[in-house]
C-alpha cells in the first residue's frame, strides 16, 4: 500500500527533488512554517509554494537566490494575498477531537522540558515526575481547549429565521473578525458600518455586494500585533500563577514552569512589537 502523505509534505518533498538539494526543502519548510504560524490556510500555503517550485524547476536556481529567505518569501506572499483579497485563514483547532490531540502534544513537549530540568537537577523522583505530568496536562489541554472554544465562536451562533439576512451577515462577520482576525471591537464596528452604508446607497444586500462574511473578511489583515499582545498577557498570567507556588519555598517544577511561561510571554511581546512596526 502506498504511503499516505499530506499535500504540504508532498510539496516539501518536491522541493527536495527539484534540484536534488535538500536545502531547498529546508527553505520551503521555513516559508511554510512562517505562513502557518500566521494561521494561513494550508491549501493557500501549498498554492504559494507551488508557484515558487515551478520557478525553481524552470531556472534550476535555489529558491533563496530567487526569492530571498523562506521568511522573506512568506512575508511577500502574505502581503500579496492580502492586497489581492485572497488571504484565507485556517479555522485552527475547531473540533474537540483536534483539541485533545493538539493538547496532548503540547503536554508532551511541556513535560519533556520539565523532565529534562528535573533530571539535570537530580530531582526526578516519582512525586516530582507525577507533578510535572499533571501540570503539563493542565497547561497543554487547557490551552488547546481554550483555543478551540475561541476558534468555534463564529460557528456557534444559532440565529433564528426571523433575523434579517443583512443582520445575520453582519453578526457572522463580526464574530469572524473578532475571533479569527483578533480585531478590536472599535475596528469591527467601523468595518460593519462602512459596509452597511455602502449597501444602503447601492440598494443591494450585503452578500450581493461583498460576498459571504468569510469572503469579505479576506479583504482585511488580521491584527497580528493585538493577537500577540493577548498571548503575551496570557503567558505572563501563567508565569505569575506558577511563581505563586514559590512563596512557600523553592521548587524546581514551579521554577521551570515560571521560566518557560516568561520566555513565551517575552517572545510574544517581541512579536507584537515587530508586527506593530510592520503595520500588522
Amino acid at each position: 500500500m502506498a504511503e499516505q502523505t499530506t499535500p504540504l509534505a508532498a510539496m516539501l518533498d518536491a522541493f527536495d527533488s527539484a534540484r536534488g538539494e535538500e536545502m531547498d526543502g529546508v527553505w520551503a519548510f521555513s516559508a511554510s512554517w512562517a505562513l502557518l504560524m500566521r494561521d494561513v490556510d494550508v491549501a493557500l500555503v501549498v498554492e504559494g509554494l507551488r508557484d515558487a517550485l515551478d520557478v525553481v524547476r524552470e531556472t534550476q536556481e535555489s529558491p533563496a537566490e530567487l526569492f530571498g529567505t523562506g521568511r522573506e518569501h512568506a512575508d511577500a506572499l502574505y502581503e500579496q494575498w492580502l492586497a489581492e483579497g485572497r488571504l484565507v485563514l485556517d479555522d485552527g483547532v475547531t473540533t474537540w477531537r483536534d483539541a485533545v490531540v493538539v493538547g496532548l502534544w503540547m503536554s508532551v513537549l511541556f513535560a519533556a522540558a520539565l523532565v529534562v530540568l528535573l533530571v539535570v537537577r537530580d530531582q526526578a523522583g516519582t512525586d516530582e515526575l507525577l507533578r510535572a505530568g499533571a501540570i503539563s496536562l493542565v497547561v497543554g489541554l487547557g490551552a488547546s481547549f481554550g483555543q478551540a472554544a475561541w476558534s468555534r465562536r463564529h460557528r456557534g451562533s444559532t440565529l433564528g429565521a426571523d433575523v434579517l439576512a443583512d443582520a445575520r451577515w453582519s453578526i457572522e462577520l463580526t464574530e469572524i473578525l473578532r475571533s479569527r482576525y483578533a480585531m478590536s471591537g472599535r475596528r469591527v464596528r467601523t468595518i460593519i458600518a462602512e459596509a452597511q452604508h455602502h449597501v444602503a446607497e447601492s440598494g443591494r444586500t450585503v452578500e450581493e455586494e461583498f460576498g459571504t462574511p468569510r469572503e469579505y473578511a479576506a479583504r482585511f489583515a488580521p491584527d497580528l500585533a493585538r493577537r500577540a499582545r493577548w498571548m503575551s498577557g496570557a503567558f505572563a498570567a501563567l508565569a505569575i500563577l506558577a511563581a505563586i507556588q514559590l512563596v512557600d519555598g523553592f521548587d524546581w517544577t514551579a521554577t521551570a514552569m515560571t521560566a518557560i511561561c516568561c520566555w513565551w510571554a517575552v517572545r510574544e511581546h517581541r512579536n507584537a512589537l515587530r508586527h506593530r512596526a510592520g503595520g500588522r
